[in-house]
């Protein structure tokens, strides 16, 4: 667009922004690095609270660490009494 002369109105330049900052979030939820997935889309709900998208991914990022928290617990219960 800057070559051609064109301006690129603030809030298309905003959603490239933030669909970017998503499919980084994606991948490295993707990676197994949930805590800095989680907070990418922190990032993107707090510019954009009704983002749907953002929302599933966070609570299906907090399950999944939460999920692991409690395997370890469990884990660690085990051996204890073992």
């Amino acid at each position: 667009a800057n070559e051609s002369g064109l301006e690129v109105p603030a809030a298309i330049r905003e959603r490239a922004s933030r669909t970017r900052l998503f499919l980084a979030g994606v991948n490295l939820m993707n990676e197994g690095k949930l805590k800095s997935a989680r907070i990418v889309f922190d990032s993107i709900l707090a510019r954009d609270p009704a983002n749907a998208s953002a929302a599933f991914y966070k609570s299906a990022i907090v399950e999944r660490m939460s999920g692991t928290q409690t395997r370890h617990i469990l884990d660690a219960a085990r051996r204890s009494n073992a």
